[in-house]
């Protein structure tokens, strides 16, 4: 088993892959911007701050063993489904839109359009990303050092668990406090 230890992350040479969960809710939406807009914001973050990244995105399409934990952040507060386009303002609260999973399945779905026409890899889990996240950096370890970039500590359980002795460095932050 290799270290565990606090270090400043490399800024060259390295892949980046990103938990899409904990991106959705990081980027500020403004009402009245279209969901294009919108997009773009997530577009310009990962351009600006990462290096050949990863997006590995959930895809709750049925009800998922994290549905309960959902229920709990909601309050129980319930929101409409909007049938939205990209040319489409957003008229709600981010948080009242993505309260709804339709809406915010098909938001998932246009972002991962979205970052592929632009050359972002994209990856839409079959349900809950935090395996795919781990796995996809356990197999970009092979050839270089991975940084992944989420607050899940289901996370750093699985890179435990799933990391190989014989890959490059597999390093994980929140992307909050500075580069550690």
């Amino acid at each position: 088993m290799g270290d565990c230890q606090a270090q400043e992350l490399p800024e060259t040479n390295i892949v980046h892959v990103i938990d899409g969960g904990s991106l959705l809710y990081r980027i500020p939406w403004i009402k009245g911007q279209t969901f294009s807009q919108i997009c773009m914001k997530y577009i310009d973050h990962i351009r600006k701050r990462f290096s050949n990244p990863t997006v590995v995105m959930d895809g709750y399409n049925s009800s998922s063993t994290k549905d309960i934990t959902h229920l709990r952040r909601s309050k129980g507060i319930q929101s409409n489904t909007i049938t939205f386009t990209r040319d489409m303002p957003l008229r709600v609260k981010k948080e009242t839109f993505l309260l709804n999973q339709s809406n915010k399945q098909r938001f998932v779905e246009m972002l991962i359009d979205t970052f592929q026409e632009h050359s972002i890899e994209a990856i839409k889990a079959k349900e809950d990303a935090d395996l795919l996240i781990v796995k996809t950096a356990v197999e970009k370890s092979n050839r270089q050092e991975v940084v992944i970039y989420g607050e899940d500590t289901n996370l750093l359980i699985l890179i435990c668990h799933l990391a190989e002795k014989n890959s490059h460095c597999i390093l994980m932050t929140n992307g909050v406090n500075g580069n550690r």
